[in-house]
Order: C-alpha cells, then structure tokens, then sequence
C-alpha cells in the first residue's frame, strides 16, 4: 500500500509541475512531465497485473511514454545554462 501512495504523490507532483512549467512559457518540458505522469500511471496499474501475461504487456508499454518524456524534460535543463 505504501509503494501505491508514493507512486500517487509522484504522479500528482508531475502534473503540479507541469502546471507550473506550463505558466511560465515552458511548454515542451511541461508536456515531458505530463507523459512523465502517464507513463508512471501506467507502471502504477502493471503493478496490480503483475504475474499475468497482460502484466508484462502493460509495464513494456509504459516505456512509450517514458523515453519522449525524458527527452522533453531535458529542454528544461538545457535552456538553463
């Protein structure tokens, strides 16, 4: 149960971010949080399909999300320097 509330509060946290990179005029890395937050709710529902063959199928499809989303967020970073 505690791993489901800390995985709840990262994905609420993602779209706070978002949100507020989003008012600042941070458009591309607001939009790699929020296909950070979806790609976190999609490992959050495997975690319920763990042990089944539709289990494996769902934490892989996770990593379509994950992968854009870093890459989004890093403009962030870049922009800083």
């Amino acid at each position: 149960m505690a791993y489901k509330l800390a995985d709840a509060v990262f994905i609420t946290g993602c779209g706070l971010v978002a949100m507020k990179l989003a008012r600042k005029g941070w458009d591309l890395p607001a939009a790699g949080f929020t296909a950070l937050s979806i790609a976190w709710g999609v490992f959050f529902l495997a975690k319920d399909f763990r042990g089944r063959d539709v289990g494996n199928d769902i934490f892989a499809s996770a990593f379509y999300f994950l992968l854009p989303s870093l890459r989004l967020i890093v403009f962030y970073g870049v922009a800083q320097e």
